[in-house]
């Protein structure tokens, strides 16, 4: 490009064969800043390029966390001889990740393949002149429209168990027993995930032979804004797993041995457990997972 939009800028080889291909020697176009241009291959003073800072883009390397925690508990006596409790705990975090801007260049997400444009449509938008004798150009653009992706994932556990102790009645036996109860909800919520398809119709002309030329180029002013943002979608899902258990033993002693009490106990156990898994029924096959 000779004449790439303000704040950008591009590079051409100032070396080619007798038969036109380049093999190397690459400078800067005019609009790379004096100061920006570095040869940053010491072995190769001819390559030069422009260099700085990449485009300040929003991001986190620690997600944001928030925790509730709760607990309450209650032991009773209920006769002499028995006595109930109670525990419930509770747990709740949210951590949300923003990943920024995921794309970071314009490009076919199915084969990662940069825009092209034909030289009528490059001397449209300004990115060469009349001058230029190439059929075709390589676009490497961000787009002004891409959103930030963001993730959010919630996690929400609780649990609860009762118990009872006592004696059975005037008997020698003894008892225990406890109903238990226990969930844990994982949620899944990704913003500003995109279909990969979809998009890839607007970054590639899929009607012409190189698929230059498509609806949606970044420095275009009549570029299809809505048909780009409405290939980004929120998708979420989530997971439930509860379980609910019972038990009961009782025992008693029915004699001594020269080490101590001898006795018998017997009991059971029931348990139940589900396990519920949500996708979003739009994140099908086609698009970005």
């Amino acid at each position: 490009m000779t004449n790439p939009p303000s704040g950008t800028w591009s590079y051409r080889p100032i070396t080619q064969t007798e038969d036109g291909f380049d093999i190397g020697d690459w400078t800067p176009s005019t609009t790379c800043p004096e100061g920006n241009r570095v040869a940053t291959v010491p072995s190769q003073p001819n390559n030069v390029y422009c260099a700085g800072l990449r485009k300040e883009v929003e991001d986190e390397l620690v997600p944001k966390k928030e925790e509730k925690f709760f607990t309450f508990g209650l032991d009773w006596e209920v006769s002499p001889t028995t006595v109930a409790s109670f525990l419930y705990n509770y747990h709740d975090s949210v951590n949300t990740t923003n990943f920024g801007y995921f794309n970071p260049l314009t490009e076919n997400p199915l084969t990662n393949d940069s825009l092209i444009v034909s030289r009528a449509k490059a001397i449209e938008l300004g990115i060469v002149d009349e001058t230029a004798t190439e059929d075709y150009f390589q676009l490497f653009a961000e787009s002004p429209e891409q959103p930030l992706r963001k993730f959010i994932n919630t996690n929400t556990s609780q649990s609860a168990i009762a118990s009872l102790d006592g004696d059975l009645g005037e008997s020698d036996w003894s008892y225990s027993s406890s109903l238990s109860w226990a969930s844990a909800r994982a949620e899944r919520k990704g913003e500003n995930i995109f279909n990969r398809n979809a998009q890839a119709n607007l970054i590639t002309n899929p009607d012409t032979p190189l698929g230059e030329d498509p609806l949606y180029i970044p420095i275009d002013p009549n570029r299809d804004i809505a048909g780009f943002l409405n290939t980004y979608t929120d998708l979420e899902r989530h997971s439930l797993n509860t379980t609910l258990a019972a038990d009961f033993f009782a025992s008693t002693e029915f004699g001594e041995l020269p080490g101590g009490p001898i006795g018998f106990g017997i009991g059971a156990a029931v348990s139940k457990e589900d396990f519920e898994q949500v996708p979003d029924s739009r994140d099908v096959i086609d698009r970005e997972t």
